[in-house]
């Protein structure tokens, strides 16, 4: 089970870094397909980490929350439209 997560959160580690990297040029279609792909990731880390995760107040799953937010607002900020 740890192998499974820590291939999911290196997925998301790579996704943003490409996201954060490539925003600018990319079209807002495919910055709105990343970020699906980006909250679907987290979604999937919080999970493994308590499939009833949405019930209690985690520091890992804040955390996660809160870089999912901050490359959204980089997005908008940037002119993004997803």
């Amino acid at each position: 089970m740890e192998q499974t997560v820590q291939k999911l959160r290196d997925n998301l580690a790579s996704c943003i870094s490409d996201l954060k990297r490539d925003h600018q040029i990319m079209s807002d279609t495919d910055v709105a397909h990343d970020m699906g792909y980006i909250r679907g990731l987290s979604s999937a880390i919080k999970t493994a980490f308590d499939p009833e995760y949405y019930k209690y107040d985690y520091p890992e799953c804040r955390q996660i929350d809160r870089l999912v937010e901050r490359i959204e607002n980089m997005c908008w900020e940037s002119g993004s439209r997803f």
